[in-house]
């Protein structure tokens, strides 16, 4: 994704909180595409910044922004809101959730709102996989 963003001649600015604190990492060419792949690679897993919170804490920024992509494990209403709040302001929002919980019925709702204001959503899998499915939903799954 991010190769496919900075060949088309778009500058890209990676950020992420972790349990120490927000990182950042900027990007206008290709050839910048290897720093910003080990800023990712390094991230954990953590729950101390709940996702509404850095879309709060981004939108603050004085920084041009024309898209924002959120990829999360996780999705509750708050988070839905701030997405759709986002996308209101003209900016043009995807969602990338790592592993949905089709059980848990507040990440459902949240899925719900934003489907009704038609933010793009893409479902992956941590597992490896080969293909991607769409639902009727329109939403991409890759098969677990």
């Amino acid at each position: 994704m991010i190769r496919l963003i900075l060949d088309t001649g778009n500058k890209l600015r990676t950020v992420a909180y972790q349990a120490d604190g927000r990182q950042e990492e900027h990007a206008a060419t290709p050839a910048d595409l290897h720093r910003m792949q080990v800023m990712l690679a390094g991230l954990d897993w953590t729950d101390a910044w709940p996702a509404d919170r850095v879309l709060e804490a981004e939108a603050g920024q004085s920084h041009p922004v024309w898209f924002v992509l959120l990829m999360t494990t996780r999705l509750d209403d708050q988070t839905a809101r701030q997405l759709v709040r986002l996308q209101s302001l003209g900016l043009l929002v995807w969602l990338v959730l790592i592993d949905e919980q089709p059980g848990d019925p507040g990440q459902t709702a949240a899925l719900q709102l934003l489907t009704g204001h038609q933010v793009p959503q893409i479902v992956l899998s941590r597992r490896e996989a080969s293909g991607r499915q769409t639902d009727a939903e329109g939403k991409t799954h890759a098969p677990a």
